[in-house]
């Protein structure tokens, strides 16, 4: 793991079910601490009472954002981190912004893009049966397509590729996709 060997953080983007959380674990695996800006989400709607389907937690996540700033949920991410030890390597799953990423840039964290072809990806999000996962093919495009393309709440996938350091192709098996994980 050359590249990684030297970056304490590392963020991770994707498309929905592109395999951003089973690099995540991989990574935990090899002793970094996972912060989900997910996760934070979550914890903050559920404090609220919000319905933890995709759709609430797009327009909770749009209006917290509005109130507080696109970046609002990696500064909270990134303050978490920083309660660790400074030796504590962490990894940054679940970024969707363009401002997500330039605010843990510049925190120097190691942007990696996970992607993987549509078919696969809703294959994965039908088999781990999330909340947020029980939708037809035809809704899964529609919602990958505005969030791929910034139509979505500002989510940005496409631009938020461009800011990675390195991006990464997971149509593979987990196999493949460990092996292409060590070799970075």
């Amino acid at each position: 793991m050359s590249v990684l060997s030297k970056k304490p953080h590392i963020g991770l983007i994707g498309r929905n079910g592109a395999g951003k959380s089973v690099a995540a674990h991989y990574f935990e695996q090899l002793g970094y601490t996972c912060i989900s800006l997910s996760d934070i989400l979550r914890k903050l709607a559920t404090k609220q009472n919000i319905d933890l389907d995709r759709q609430s937690l797009i327009a909770f996540g749009s209006q917290l954002k509005e109130q507080q700033g696109p970046d609002i949920l990696a500064k909270k991410a990134l303050d978490y981190a920083n309660s660790f030890s400074k030796k504590t390597p962490i990894v940054f799953d679940s970024i969707r912004l363009e401002a997500e990423v330039l605010y843990l840039k510049e925190s120097k964290v190691f942007m990696l893009g996970v992607d993987a072809c549509i078919q696969t990806r809703y294959q994965r999000v039908q088999k781990r049966k999330n909340a947020t996962d029980f939708v037809s093919f035809e809704e899964f495009s529609r919602q990958d397509e505005h969030e791929y393309l910034g139509k979505s709440s500002g989510q940005n996938i496409k631009r938020c590729y461009e800011l990675c350091n390195v991006i990464i192709n997971n149509d593979d098996s987990q196999e493949g996709f460990f092996k292409t994980l060590k070799d970075l």
